[in-house]
């Protein structure tokens, strides 16, 4: 678990991306019906929102919380 409140927000966001890719990637590979270029563009565009979001991620969320919170960003 990260303390987002000891960390400054762009490592925060780096952490955060690097722990949920996997799945971000996969949810997004399966929303463009495996057109890798789209596929490339929902993911940039999802990461955005999550830099943008950020704040609204608790300071003290579990691992789940944690995937949970980015899951349902990606699915919005």
């Amino acid at each position: 678990m990260v303390y987002y409140m000891f960390m400054n927000r762009q490592c925060a966001y780096t952490e955060l991306l690097q722990r949920h890719h996997a799945m971000l990637w996969r949810m997004c590979w399966f929303a463009a019906r495996g057109d890798r270029a789209r596929c490339n563009d929902l993911v940039q565009e999802v990461s955005i929102v999550l830099w943008l979001r950020l704040d609204a991620l608790r300071a003290d969320a579990s691992a789940g919380e944690e995937r949970s919170w980015v899951y349902w960003q990606c699915r919005s």
